[in-house]
């Protein structure tokens, strides 16, 4: 995009700064920095030039490939919806724990990522991939404004559907900018108070809230996501309260908190107090939905009428989710629309396990740890990796080669070399993959006893592609998750109880940090329809998932399960192997 042609969109889209001012003042966000001479605004990305307001990259762009729509996430425009996502770096907000961090601190050198990419390129690579439209996602729009607006009119020009998912603090102006392009957008909420914009670096929330209102109004399709911290309830209330006063249709998407660290936890809700938060909210709203949450149904469309299902789903991964089922139009049997927008296509797109949505972010982001481990530190070079590891595709099949302990020092192995860190790999292989081999030989001769896996309720199996399931062989027991076959292309993830029972698994595995006890009790699992050994004999476990940063913590959990399931071979005392181990 040329300067003139940036100048040329401020104006068309009623932001404007003369020609003749200088510092400039940046119309787009609510901060409304001004900038002069070399400096920027507080996000980094905008520079000014003569009295012009310019991008620091303009046309540049960070991420381009097809997602399936429900992992922006957006569940009530056109469900099992195909897009085409694209990003750049950089935010205006600086919110503790984001998802997106690494693309967002160190803007200048992640800046070696991006690829000048005109809007007609993404329009054609939209339609080469069977897309239905374009989502900016992973960043804030606000801070590529003139990139974005040319991407989301280009796109609509060319007959595709167009949106975002945004933060929601533009400025009026802006926002009614972009509305006359945008079909529709997810706004990422942190709260509904000052105190708590604050501490995203923000001054209130009133801004966002008269944003929903204005796309609302503007005949764009508006869902809206808020995180749920243990304690702070009345956010997501008065936020509930506050959407309604637009229109009680809007979806409201329930993040709950995942701490990143030990100091983090109290800020965690159960399963049970997100879920009770929930039924509490729908004296405003109509459709209420869960995340990251694999156990929860509230990830299915209720009808607000009658209580039935009209769109089932399942989780698939962080802020994701996938249709399983639907009813013709988004009707409900009894007559009512849940409110869905656009077809529903008959099969959803299923994208690499490290490709859809946000799972990119967090797998450039596990790179980094695993640098971080062989002592690679220095942003370039970690930069250098993530270059080599998107540009050779190698990065589509990291989840595969992390579902083993082979495959995990494989990928070490790798990172490794591109980063020249071999000593210090081979360091850590020597270290940790002797435990491994004398696990492996000492159960080697022991009987395989069954072994069942699950994610966090008696019917939800542990997928075959997770590590654990190959910590349970390598220690001894037979993971019948892998006779099972599910993982996150199948179309359901529940079981059936009576084809549990005829493995007759003598020991159960619980994988993730629930906060709750729920679904232990025999009762519970009897009621379930289960009549299994390891519940009558009391073989039902946690994974032990050790509160350490070190990317080698699952060498205490392979030694826990060992322990547990031949404790007459291993007595591995999990306190002094931490700390010999040094995890």
């Amino acid at each position: 995009m040329k300067n003139s042609q940036i100048l040329e969109t401020a104006k068309t889209e009623g932001i404007e700064n003369p020609p003749e001012a200088n510092p400039v003042r940046c119309n787009v966000c609510e901060k409304r920095c001004t900038i002069a001479g070399d400096s920027t605004g507080i996000c980094r990305m905008y520079t000014a030039s003569d009295g012009v307001l310019k991008e620091k990259y303009p046309g540049m762009l960070f991420a381009t490939y097809p997602v399936s729509i429900e992992n922006i996430p957006i569940l009530h425009f056109m469900p099992n919806g195909k897009l085409m996502l694209v990003s750049t770096i950089g935010c205006n907000f600086s919110c503790p724990g984001c998802v997106s961090e690494m693309i967002i601190k160190n803007t200048d050198s992640v800046a070696r990522m991006m690829k000048k990419t005109l809007p007609g390129e993404v329009v054609e690579a939209a339609k080469s991939e069977d897309c239905s439209g374009i989502v900016f996602c992973l960043n804030e729009p606000s801070v590529s404004y003139y990139t974005f607006l040319d991407l989301i009119r280009t796109a609509k020009e060319n007959g595709l559907a167009a949106g975002c998912s945004t933060n929601g603090y533009m400025t009026e102006e802006a926002v009614l900018g972009a509305a006359k392009h945008l079909d529709f957008v997810n706004i990422g909420l942190k709260g509904s108070s000052p105190e708590r914009y604050r501490e995203c670096g923000a001054g209130s929330p009133d801004p966002i809230f008269r944003n929903i209102r204005l796309l609302h109004e503007n005949g764009v399709h508006v869902e809206v996501s808020i995180m749920h911290l243990l304690g702070r309830e009345d956010e997501v209330m008065r936020a509930a309260e506050m959407i309604e006063d637009v229109s009680r249709e809007i979806p409201l998407q329930i993040m709950p908190f995942m701490p990143h660290d030990e100091s983090q936890k109290e800020c965690q809700p159960s399963v049970a107090e997100s879920e009770k938060l929930c039924a509490s909210l729908e004296k405003y709203l109509d459709y209420v939905y869960i995340f990251n949450t694999p156990e929860t149904e509230r990830l299915n469309t209720y009808c607000p009428s009658c209580g039935k299902i009209v769109i089932k789903r399942k989780f698939n991964g962080p802020m994701g989710a996938k249709v399983i089922s639907y009813r013709d139009g988004g009707m409900c049997e009894c007559g009512r629309s849940a409110g869905i927008k656009g077809e529903i296509r008959t099969e959803g797109f299923v994208e690499p396990r490290h490709m859809g949505g946000y799972r990119s972010i967090k797998a450039l982001d596990a790179i980094e740890t695993h640098l971080a481990v062989l002592g690679v530190t220095d942003s370039s070079k970690v930069i250098d990796v993530w270059i080599d590891t998107v540009e050779s595709g190698y990065l589509r099949g990291l989840h595969k080669k992390k579902s083993t302990v082979e495959g995990f020092f494989d990928d070490l192995h790798h990172f490794a070399s591109l980063a020249g860190a071999e000593d210090s790999y081979m360091a850590m292989y020597e270290k940790y993959h002797p435990v491994v081999e004398n696990i492996s030989e000492r159960a080697e001769g022991a009987e395989k006893p069954p072994v069942y896996s699950i994610m966090a309720k008696p019917v939800l199996p542990l997928f075959v592609d997770k590590m654990d399931i190959d910590l349970i062989r390598i220690a001894g027991g037979h993971p019948i998750n892998l006779d099972l076959g599910l993982d996150d292309k199948s179309k359901k993830m529940e079981i059936d109880p009576a084809v549990i029972n005829s493995f007759r698994p003598e020991f159960v595995f619980v994988s993730g940090k629930r906060g709750d006890d729920e679904g232990f009790s025999t009762e519970e699992w009897k009621k379930a329809g289960f009549d299994i050994p390891a519940v009558e004999k009391g073989n039902v476990f946690r994974f032990i998932y050790p509160d350490s940063d070190s990317t080698f913590s699952w060498v205490i959990t392979l030694m826990d399960i060992a322990n547990k399931l031949h404790p007459e071979i291993f007595s591995f005392d999990l306190d002094y192997e931490k700390e010999r181990l040094g995890i």
